[in-house]
């Protein structure tokens, strides 16, 4: 299965079966982003505030990984470094790099 083919479907069925073609494929490790790849669906909407839905998603896809009975491992990306960052996540960051370590 391709970034580009979705067989008409989206949402959950699209996630079913894009694992399962993955896994019957033999693919092992995968790499999801765990952050807004898309500006209309936010993980954090203000710094602090974070939107349950996305984590109801991200939450659908690690049952649905388990599902594959430990054939795919799943690698969660909290981070994006080829697109700008939200500024309030930079800040958040930049805040927790100068605590002083325990």
């Amino acid at each position: 299965m391709t970034g580009c083919f979705t067989g008409g479907q989206k949402g959950r069925a699209l996630v079913r079966q894009a694992l399962r073609e993955a896994s019957h494929m033999g693919l092992n490790v995968m790499r999801v982003f765990a952050h807004t790849t898309d500006p209309n669906f936010p993980l954090q909407t203000a710094p602090g505030v974070y939107n349950e839905k996305v984590f109801k998603a991200l939450d659908f896809v690690l049952v649905e990984v388990g599902y594959t009975l430990g054939s795919i491992r799943l690698g969660l990306g909290f981070l994006r470094f080829l697109m700008p960052c939200n500024p309030g996540v930079l800040a958040c960051m930049r805040s927790m790099l100068s605590l002083d370590p325990l």
